[in-house]
């Protein structure tokens, strides 16, 4: 039986989470158990006991001047003493009827595993785009004579930043480019259980995210994700705080075989979607939970 999770399924979905090393530390909010505006959770129950669960996260746009909904496939998470595909195939159908009965336009994935890739193509899924983590630059410190007017904040204080119903420093996120259509709510689970810092833009509306992936006095490692795709080509090394930093970015490509992908194999990702409404043009970095 499959059914939509609500606030009491949180110890259930806990147990399955705990399963593949998953946090503890999952609560209402990451599940969408209270809020299904912008997303649900299903559970897959055998005799009454969960043995898998999905989250999918609803991602709004404005596409040929209609706005979108589409269906971000966050996770498949299946009981390890019960993995004969049934639950894949329930959870698959429910949310198709979605699409098929028009509440959403598409489904859409991004993974890195073989064996993930190939059921969902088997279930005629198909690729949209590809994306590979590449070096964006490679910088010593030095002092700035002149610093710009960039504002910095750190990824916890994004909630009292821009929650404009407690009238705080930016009054909301709708103004900035990309992020019309995106609930305050999203952006704190994306950034949750990461460290990082927000740039801010405040003359052209630009935000851009700084991931902490590890750091110390000498060296540091950064992962660079724009608000907006097309804007990623800023010079943000007046942020840099080691004496040596290395900044990592995302890459799209439309085909898989070439140089990056030679390069580094072990760091692609592909992306596929139900429908064909997803693609490279209306994918932003900050879309998929893992980066």
């Amino acid at each position: 039986m499959l059914r939509l999770a609500g606030p009491q399924d949180l110890e259930n979905c806990k147990k399955l989470l705990i399963q593949f090393g998953k946090t503890n530390s999952v609560n209402h909010q990451d599940l969408y158990l209270d809020d299904k505006l912008n997303g649900f959770t299903v559970l897959v129950e055998r005799d009454d006991i969960a043995i898998a669960m999905s989250t999918f996260t609803v991602r709004r746009n404005l596409c040929n001047k209609k706005e979108t909904a589409i269906l971000y496939w966050e996770n498949l998470i299946v009981d390890k003493h019960n993995r004969d595909g049934m639950a894949y195939l329930l959870i698959l159908n429910y949310v198709r009827k979605m699409v098929k009965k028009g509440e959403y336009d598409d489904i859409y994935f991004v993974a890195r595993r073989k064996n993930a890739l190939d059921v969902h193509k088997a279930a005629k899924f198909k690729t949209f785009g590809y994306f590979s983590v590449v070096v964006k630059n490679i910088a010593i410190n030095k002092k700035l004579a002149h610093k710009s007017k960039l504002i910095c904040i750190d990824y916890n204080d994004f909630s009292r930043a821009f929650n404009s119903r407690n009238q705080a420093t930016f009054n909301g996120l709708s103004k900035y480019t990309n992020f019309k259509y995106t609930p305050i709510k999203m952006i704190e689970r994306w950034l949750s259980g990461k460290v990082g810092r927000i740039i801010i833009d405040e003359k052209n509306k630009d935000i851009y995210f700084l991931r902490d992936l590890f750091k110390t006095r000498l060296f540091e490692l950064i992962f660079f994700i724009p608000g907006s795709y097309s804007k990623d080509k800023i010079d943000l090394t007046e942020f840099n705080r080691a004496f040596i930093t290395i900044t990592l970015k995302i890459k799209r490509h439309n085909k898989k075989f070439d140089g990056a992908f030679r390069l580094m194999p072990r760091l692609v990702y592909e992306g596929l979607s139900l429908a064909g409404k997803k693609s490279l043009s209306n994918f932003e970095i900050w879309e998929h939970d893992a980066w």
